[in-house]
């Protein structure tokens, strides 16, 4: 499997483990009593399943491929992308004051454009 396709993959799985957790509220409960008690809605569970996939999927790219570069542009997407589904979704307020890591994510991604080789074609 290619190395965008796994990293794209794995940006799917952990912002939808993040939008699924969100939406799942408060429905974990614990106690633990004479017996041990574990509840959760359908929602939760999916958001840990998908947290659990990603996790998978973390490990083999950051033993695959260089770390110094891995780590910034997969968080810096992954932080534009929970940006917005707060906003579409959650019609949370986001703006830079509130936000600092929306302005960290783009400067990720003008990084990220910056750092790319030239892909002119040669002459």
């Amino acid at each position: 499997m290619s190395k965008y396709l796994l990293t794209l993959i794995y940006i799917l799985f952990t912002t939808c483990g993040i939008t699924f957790m969100k939406l799942g509220g408060d429905s974990l409960k614990l106690s633990l009593s004479k017996e041990f008690s574990l509840r959760m809605g359908w929602t939760t569970l999916l958001g840990f399943l998908f947290y659990i996939v990603s996790f998978l999927l973390w490990q083999k790219l950051l033993v695959k491929y260089d770390l110094s570069s891995m780590v910034p542009i997969v968080t810096g997407i992954s932080q534009i992308i929970i940006i917005i589904i707060g906003y579409v979704i959650f019609k949370e307020n986001v703006n830079i004051q509130k936000h600092p890591s929306s302005l960290s994510a783009r400067s990720v991604c003008l990084w990220l454009s910056a750092s790319l080789p030239n892909q002119s074609p040669r002459q």
